[in-house]
């Protein structure tokens, strides 16, 4: 999950303030009012992370590599950005090492379902390659057919020139 940033206010106009979060004070401060057209959030209750998820530490992973270093009953977390076929041999790896993965609670069959739609996009592509093709033919068809009639009616105009003269 993303963490967000509490920006302190007047950041931007400002050279010599840093990004450290201080508390608005100001009388008129807009922030401080939590007025609609103020976008930096401020920090409440609300934001805290959940009691279960406080102070766990997990490893990100992007590829098979990354699994390497970690031992049994580590935790780790796929990346979101990772397609289909790399994210089942990364879950089939952490499988075997004994790995726990944070964002996918039943790996195997996680693993069956990312299968199925790899290969219903696989015959997908397929069938979409198959029609292309076929036009492809037609189109050739249609262009020998146009390029007989054109020599035919050559043939007859050179005939009726032949004639004439």
């Amino acid at each position: 999950m993303k963490k967000l940033r509490f920006r302190r206010q007047g950041l931007g106009s400002k050279i010599r303030i840093k990004p450290v979060w201080r508390k608005p004070r100001g009388w008129g401060s807009k922030q401080r009012k939590k007025k609609k057209g103020r976008r930096t959030a401020m920090p409440n209750i609300g934001y805290r992370s959940p009691r279960k998820t406080r102070g766990e530490t997990y490893t990100l992973i992007s590829n098979l590599k990354d699994i390497e270093g970690l031992k049994k009953g580590d935790t780790v977390m796929l990346k979101s950005k990772i397609g289909a076929k790399k994210k089942i041999e990364i879950l089939t790896a952490c499988m075997k090492k004994g790995l726990i993965v944070k964002n996918y609670k039943k790996i195997q069959e996680t693993i069956n379902k990312l299968k199925e739609s790899f290969e219903k996009a696989k015959e997908k592509r397929e069938k979409k390659m198959k029609e292309k093709m076929k036009k492809k033919e037609e189109r050739k068809k249609k262009e020998k057919e146009v390029k007989k009639v054109v020599k035919i009616k050559k043939k007859k105009v050179e005939k009726k020139e032949g004639a004439k003269k």
